[in-house]
């Protein structure tokens, strides 16, 4: 499981290796009909055996019990889990 900065209790993440991507799936936990979460941007590092991998993406809304799902290429290494780290970190809106 990779490693999660700034844990809310509404989110989990998951990831699974499909190839020379890793596909990183956040999902709003939050019950039937319960809060949207909105304004947060997702990074994800990979940590290669000679390169890292970066990846930042903004989200507007996750509406509760839904996921959304992106990809990380890592070209030519082997994944490893313990080698992906995620972070959310969200937007500070007046």
């Amino acid at each position: 499981m990779p490693s999660l900065i700034n844990s809310p209790a509404a989110y989990s993440i998951s990831s699974s290796n499909e190839g020379s991507l890793v596909e990183i799936t956040i999902t709003n936990n939050n019950a039937s009909g319960g809060a949207a979460l909105a304004n947060f941007i997702v990074t994800a590092i990979y940590v290669g055996a000679d390169t890292e991998y970066v990846w930042t993406q903004e989200v507007a809304t996750l509406a509760a019990q839904a996921s959304v799902t992106f990809d990380l290429s890592i070209d030519s290494e082997t994944y490893n889990v313990a080698n992906l780290h995620v972070g959310i970190a969200f937007l500070n809106t007046p």
